[in-house]
C-alpha cells in the first residue's frame, strides 16, 4: 500500500470545522415546546376575549321590543249549568294566549252582545310571554247561536294589565263555530229524537 495512509484515531474528538453542533443540553425538549404553544393559545385567547368585549361596548345589542298581544279562544266545556226553552248555560273556559314579550295580568269581564252572554271571573290571572292560560267563565247560548244561525263574529271583553300597571278594556272576537262551546249547546238544544248536523 503505497502514498501517505492516515490512521483514525476514535477515541479522540474530530477536528472542530466550519459547521457549528447544536448541544444536546440546549435542544428544547417535547415537553417545553408544548408549554410555549398553550402559553401562546391563551394570551391569544385572552387578547380576543377583550377585542370582542370591546366591541360589544362600543356596539351594544339592541334591547328586544317590548309588545303586548293577548290573543282568546273558547276552552273546554265541563258541563250544563241550565238549560231553558230557547237557551243554555255552560261551565266552561276561556283559553288566553299571551303571543307577545312581556307578561300580563288578565280579567275576564261581563260581556253582554247579541249572540252570547259571558260572566265575567274576578280572578286575575297572570300569562307569560308564550303561554296560555284557563280562565273559568260561564257562558250563556242561545239555541240559535249553538245552531249555527246565530249573529257572527262573537266577542269577549277582557281587562288587560301590563307591566306599566296600566289597565287597558280590550273587546276581542272569539271563534265560536265548531267549538267545544258550540258542541255543548248545540247537544243541549237539540229536541230528543232530533238527530244534530
Amino acid at each position: 500500500m503505497t502514498g501517505d495512509s492516515r490512521v483514525i484515531d476514535l477515541d479522540e474528538a474530530p477536528p472542530a470545522t466550519g459547521t457549528r453542533r447544536v448541544s444536546r443540553d440546549r435542544r428544547p425538549s417535547r415537553r417545553r415546546t408544548t408549554l410555549y404553544v398553550l402559553a401562546a393559545f391563551a394570551v391569544g385567547v385572552a387578547v380576543g376575549g377583550l377585542g370582542a368585549r370591546d366591541a360589544r361596548d362600543v356596539h351594544p345589542e339592541p334591547e328586544r321590543p317590548q309588545i303586548a298581544a293577548l290573543v282568546s279562544h273558547p276552552g273546554q266545556s265541563r258541563g250544563v249549568v241550565s238549560r231553558g226553552s230557547d237557551r243554555v248555560e255552560l261551565d266552561a273556559q276561556l283559553m288566553v294566549v299571551n303571543a307577545g314579550t312581556v307578561p300580563l295580568r288578565v280579567r275576564v269581564l261581563d260581556s253582554d252582545r247579541p249572540g252570547l252572554r259571558i260572566s265575567g271571573n274576578p280572578q286575575v290571572s297572570t300569562v307569560r310571554p308564550m303561554r296560555t292560560a284557563a280562565i273559568d267563565v260561564r257562558v250563556l247560548v242561545p239555541c240559535a247561536t249553538a245552531l249555527g244561525v246565530g249573529p257572527e263574529p262573537l266577542y269577549v271583553r277582557l281587562a288587560v294589565q301590563d307591566e306599566s300597571a296600566l289597565i287597558s278594556e280590550q273587546e276581542q272576537p272569539l271563534a265560536f263555530s265548531g267549538s267545544h262551546w258550540q258542541e255543548q249547546a248545540r247537544l243541549s238544544c237539540t229536541p230528543p229524537g232530533v238527530a244534530g248536523d
